[in-house]
């Protein structure tokens, strides 16, 4: 039988954590200042396929797996933190580049690298799977019948959450950059503060 109050209580609670800070907003929003919102956007879009992903492999087990062995989650964890620190390296370096060529945005985006980097970004990320596992179950109601399904509607659900205010800051943070990207200097600043941005998340992910 379906809990509402269960329910209720699991949309709010997902809802309150979705809108809290954290490093997914900071890597949508490092994209978004480095490309502008269509690589917020896709970044956005990689990040949750990213975690679809996650909630895929805990429906099935495997991320119970990677939790109960602790080798691969330091290794996973290692691994997401080396993939951050590149992309952090690679903002410092086209730094130059940009400044000297004065691209447009459009012209400098691979926006299929971005999507690509947004689902490894969340998929290297071990957090997401022990969060999935720990937060989900306890709102499923009569989990002898149908489980799986349970799980990964929810978690369906949590990725959905998650991706409203990584949209809000891809639409709106956006279209304020629209006029600095026309001055030479920002093409060199965006790109150092999102390098910043990302090397911190990396460190980040290994001291926590």
């Amino acid at each position: 039988m379906f809990n509402i109050e269960l329910f209720v209580l699991f949309v709010i609670a997902s809802l309150t954590l979705a809108f809290s800070p954290g490093p997914a907003m900071m890597y949508v929003f490092s994209r978004t200042i480095s490309g502008g919102k269509k690589a917020g956007i896709v970044s956005t879009l990689g990040a949750s396929i990213g975690g679809l992903c996650h909630v895929f492999f805990a429906g099935v087990g495997l991320s119970l797996l990677v939790v109960e062995t602790p080798w691969i989650l330091i290794v996973f964890k290692y691994i997401g933190a080396a993939y951050l620190l590149y992309l952090g390296g690679t903002m410092f370096m086209k730094s130059k580049k940009l400044m000297s060529s004065k691209p447009k945005v459009e012209d400098i985006l691979d926006l299929k690298s971005v999507f690509f980097q947004g689902i490894l970004a969340e998929l290297l990320n071990p957090k997401t799977a022990l969060f999935i596992l720990a937060f989900i179950p306890q709102f499923i109601s009569n989990p002898e019948t149908h489980y799986v399904s349970k799980f990964l509607l929810y978690g369906f659900l949590v990725v959905l959450f998650n991706s409203i205010p990584d949209f809000i800051i891809a639409f709106f943070a956006g279209p304020s950059l629209g006029k600095l990207m026309k001055k030479e200097k920002f093409f060199l600043v965006q790109n150092i503060i999102s390098g910043m941005i990302l090397i911190s998340l990396s460190i980040v992910m290994v001291l926590t």
